[in-house]
């Protein structure tokens, strides 16, 4: 499907700038819990996989392994993972949220939900429902085409 250019002119600027308004109130939200965005969703992925190792987590958050693996230092070093060793992956170490990084992640995603209230209010819920899913849809087409270099 061809679209105007001046509605894919109009999709580049107002994906910009929803996405400058969702990281900015997303971040002031997740501010008192001492956490950047990237290390909420890490924090969430383990939650969904805990023994993930960091290539796991790497592959699933679409980030570098070294990316991973500074985001799991970080987590750990402040006491909300653990790292053990993986019981199937030779050198590998699973990680898992602690008591301390279940806690935070809660509270966390609780303001991060009330960012994105705020950020839909002008949407009706069946606006806001359809945004989520057509945004999901551009996401999955998105990735079926990575990059040169990602393939």
């Amino acid at each position: 499907m061809s679209t105007p250019a001046s509605t894919s002119a109009s999709l580049g600027s107002a994906s910009w700038r929803f996405q400058r308004a969702l990281g900015h109130l997303v971040a002031e939200a997740i501010a008192p819990y001492a956490l950047v965005l990237s290390e909420l969703h890490l924090l969430g992925t383990i939650s969904a996989l805990p023994g993930a190792t960091n290539a796991e987590l790497a592959r699933t958050l679409e980030i570098t392994p070294q990316a991973a693996n500074q985001l799991v230092l970080r987590l750990t070093e402040r006491g909300l993972l653990e790292r053990t060793p993986h019981p199937t992956v030779a050198r590998g170490l699973a990680a898992r949220l602690t008591s301390a990084g279940s806690d935070t992640l809660a509270h966390a995603l609780a303001a991060a939900e009330a960012a994105y209230d705020e950020l839909l209010s002008p949407l009706s819920p069946s606006e806001a429902a359809a945004l989520v899913e057509t945004l999901q849809r551009c996401g999955d087409a998105a990735r079926a085409h990575p990059p040169p270099g990602e393939a």
